[in-house]
């Protein structure tokens, strides 16, 4: 089977004379709260040959001084062979098994090869696609250690998918890292997103390792909330360009420096927590009207179209299955009600009987339609200039489970990717390939998380989605729809003209 690559970087090497590697130990510069056993792994890679960064060993050496002084033992490794990484891993491994708080943090170039993580060392000769996992570290080490030592807690830092020139050598290649699930006691976090690109940064730090060295140092921040502030931050400071992503199954809580002691500290703490908690009980209330609301508005404008309603509109006609159980199989007919200058009115039923109506505005949003089917606003009606590079950012989603409902944080974005001949029930079509990618994050004291990949192929011709998948991880239930969606086109009828394949009588 074809090799599928993502990868941060397509080509790294390093003459033996450019290695220059250095190990070195820090010592806790003050005692863990309440004595706890701390013990971090940092390593940065710059000296790479042909895609050298700028960062990275600047940034591994500020976070190794900000663990140090927050109660750390840290081993720091810049510009680091394979050997060394692996070597050095095994011996952290050893240390979880004693206790205590683990924590690895990496940045360099990372790639992803058929859903795995890898990070690149600096002495790696990369030149083909099945080349990587011999010259590279797998990221999954790194968990495995962790998971099998059974110690307190991990953390686990990669801003490891910076921006590089290469553009040769893999046949199929993307940018971004594969989203990676958190074992029990474990928080990974990601620079950004899955699929997403960080920048290396014009300052003496990367962007996001500035903001995370900003927050460790915030006495009284648990490690949640810590993450969200930097999330925060980067996205403030890039424009939503990159925007930070966390994995956990954290049980409890952590603090890099504790609260600071005062008078009257458990008042203090007590009247805190009152405050969120009706701080969260509001927003979930405001949201929750707001939804009412949007679902008010959306059905009174239902109404104002479905007089103008044509008698016979655009219908497609779809045939899909769970594509973990072929044998689950089910259809979806979606028709055009009629338009208005607010949108296009349309109704989708499936095969279990569940119909829904919604108007779709040229707001960029996502709506679930049933049967495990989510529609991206773009592609519906008479969609204009659409291209391959095209982005959209800020989609709404408030049509998507639980996003938006006080303490589910969730954003998407968008990009065409390519062009493509498509062959379905319905015919053969020339189709733009569009990718979605939605993050869904608790931001409770426990947060999880979920991401979603939904994949269409629009056809000019069929002015609709000729086909469609879904591929839906972690708490996906957060996203109201069946994980793993396949969808094709198996007849349509454009108004005025003879339907292709056979479509069901309309009602």
């Amino acid at each position: 089977m074809r090799a599928f690559v993502r990868a941060c970087v397509l080509v790294l090497a390093v003459s033996p004379a450019a290695l220059a590697e250095k190990v070195q130990s820090l010592a806790a510069l003050k005692p863990a709260p309440g004595g706890e056993r701390r013990v971090a792994l940092v390593i940065g890679n710059s000296a790479y040959r042909s895609a050298p960064l700028r960062n990275p060993v600047h940034d591994a050496r500020a976070v190794a001084r900000a663990l140090a002084e927050t109660g750390f033992v840290v081993t720091l490794m810049e510009d680091a062979s394979q050997s060394s990484m692996r070597r050095t891993i095994r011996i952290f491994g050893d240390e979880l098994v004693r206790g205590g708080v683990g924590l690895f943090y990496y940045a360099g170039h990372g790639m992803q090869v058929r859903g795995k993580n890898f990070l690149v060392p600096v002495n790696a000769d990369i030149e083909r696609e099945d080349e990587v996992e011999d010259q590279a570290v797998d990221a999954n080490l790194v968990l495995s250690k962790m998971d099998s030592a059974r110690n307190s807690l991990n953390i686990m830092i990669l801003d490891a998918c910076r921006n590089n020139p290469f553009q040769r050598s893999f046949r199929t290649a993307a940018q971004g890292l594969a989203q990676m699930d958190a074992p029990s006691g474990t928080l990974i976090a990601f620079a950004t997103a899955p699929g997403s690109v960080a920048a290396d940064g014009a300052g003496d730090n990367g962007i996001y390792t500035k903001h995370l060295l900003s927050e460790i140092r915030q006495p009284g921040l648990p490690v949640e909330q810590l993450f969200k502030q930097v999330r925060i931050g980067v996205s403030r400071e890039t424009g939503d360009r990159q925007i930070p992503w966390e994995s956990s199954s954290l049980r409890g809580d952590f603090f890099f420096l504790p609260p600071v002691a005062t008078a009257g500290a458990a008042d203090q703490q007590a009247a805190i927590q009152k405050a969120v908690q009706d701080a969260t009980r509001a927003s979930d209330e405001r949201a929750a009207r707001e939804r009412v609301e949007l679902q008010q508005r959306m059905e009174q404008m239902i109404q104002q179209v479905l007089p103008k309603q044509r008698a016979i509109g655009d219908r497609w006609f779809y045939a899909g299955h769970d594509a973990d159980r072929p044998e689950k199989k089910f259809d979806l007919l979606v028709e055009v009600l009629g338009a208005a200058s607010s949108g296009v009115t349309e109704a989708t039923k499936d095969s279990g009987g569940r119909s829904t109506q919604w108007v779709y505005t040229a707001e960029p949003s996502m709506v679930s339609v049933g049967a495990g089917v989510t529609m991206f606003s773009p592609l519906v009606g008479q969609p204009q200039g659409l291209q391959v590079g095209q982005t959209w950012r800020g989609i709404n989603l408030a049509r998507i489970g639980t996003c938006g409902l006080g303490s589910i944080d969730c954003w998407a974005e968008a990009k065409a990717v390519s062009t493509e001949k498509v062959t379905v029930q319905a015919g053969t079509f020339d189709t733009l390939r569009i990718v979605v990618s939605l993050t869904a994050t608790s931001i409770a004291s426990h947060p999880r998380s979920a991401h979603g990949e939904y994949t269409y192929w629009y056809s000019p011709s069929a002015k609709r989605i000729v086909k469609y998948q879904s591929r839906l991880t972690g708490n996906s239930h957060w996203l109201g729809a069946d994980p793993n969606v396949d969808l094709a086109l198996a007849a349509y009828q454009l108004a005025g003209q003879a339907a292709v394949g056979s479509l069901p009588a309309p009602q």
